[in-house]
């Protein structure tokens, strides 16, 4: 995810919102937040098709952006718009990346970066550094995010989410190599406040979760992570709200707060499944079933790791299966 809240810090055309938080999602919602866009066959515009695929992306209807996305790209190649097909394939790299598939976004990215190349396209030069920089962290590749965060801060002109996002996507790979967070710091904080937006602020709260946490500061973490939490919910961030229980519950595991950490996975499995996000989803099951073994609910345990089993061994994941399986927990 990379999380992205993190993909969508490096969108400055996109305005977080102020709604309430509902954590009581189920897999039986259809939509949540914005009416369901139309059938991607009735969309006749490629701006239509961007426009409709924001809109689910924002309210993270993951399957309906890349349908809307995979549309907007087919009409723009037909008419041999180049700016209009990476713009698409960007948002498509977008999508990919926060649902953790990193292979399928350098699949995307590597296409738009030919057609940058070809065509002198350097206005999307920016945008497409920071993806590519998301891409190679999530794909454990710290030396060439580096480098690409690195030409990001480096560019002229370059928006202030992406910079923002550049700095936050350094920080995480200096605090998993051990780095000093008090030196790191500041250039972050410094970076989101410009930005301006909650997505940003929020994950800085949450790298200083990952700061105290490594430090053992554990109520320390736990506190930053709720105020990141609290940010995610008023900007109704999906991903975001995930992402944070997530790390709640490897807080709560470390307290030995097993019903708490249970709780927290209970609510990220929710959000993860109903956003279709099978790579953070397994995750999810697996803390959950640890959690369960430590509890003693060895039955329960082995039906969330049948789930986990089916959800990483297949080839074509049918999510009415996952549901199904879901709901048998």
């Amino acid at each position: 995810m990379t999380e992205p809240c993190l993909a969508a810090a490096s969108r400055t055309r996109r305005a977080a919102r102020t709604l309430g938080a509902a954590l009581l999602l189920t897999l039986a919602l259809g939509a949540c937040g914005s009416k369901k866009p139309p059938p991607v066959e009735a969309v006749a515009g490629p701006q239509d098709a961007l426009r409709l695929g924001l809109q689910s992306y924002d309210d993270a209807q993951f399957v309906a952006a890349i349908q809307l996305f995979g549309k907007a790209l087919a009409l723009y190649r037909s008419i041999d718009d180049s700016r209009g097909q990476v713009t698409a394939l960007m948002d498509l790299a977008d999508v990919a990346l926060v649902l953790g598939q990193h292979a399928r976004a350098h699949g995307h990215l590597a296409e738009a970066e030919r057609l940058v190349q070809r065509d002198g396209l350097a206005q999307f030069a920016p945008h497409l550094a920071l993806l590519k920089c998301q891409q190679s962290s999530q794909a454990g590749d710290a030396a060439a995010a580096r480098a690409q965060c690195d030409a990001v801060l480096a560019l002229e002109g370059a928006a202030g989410g992406l910079r923002a996002g550049a700095e936050v996507e350094l920080a995480k790979l200096a605090l998993a190599d051990g780095g000093d967070w008090n030196a790191l710091r500041k250039r972050v904080a410094a970076a989101v406040e410009a930005d301006g937006r909650p997505g940003p602020r929020a994950r800085l709260l949450r790298l200083d979760a990952d700061a105290a946490r490594r430090a053992g500061d554990l109520k320390g973490a736990r506190g930053a992570l709720e105020r990141a939490l609290a940010i995610y919910q008023a900007a109704f961030a999906r991903p975001g709200i995930a992402a944070s229980h997530e790390e709640l519950a490897a807080v709560a595991r470390a307290e030995e707060r097993l019903d708490a950490a249970r709780d927290h996975y209970e609510r990220a499995l929710h959000i993860r499944l109903w956003m279709n996000d099978g790579v953070h989803g397994a995750q999810v099951l697996e803390g959950l079933a640890a959690v369960e073994t430590q509890r003693g609910d060895g039955a329960r345990a082995a039906r969330i790791q049948e789930l986990l089993d089916y959800m990483r061994g297949a080839t074509n994941l049918e999510w009415r299966v996952v549901q199904q399986k879901y709901e048998s927990l």
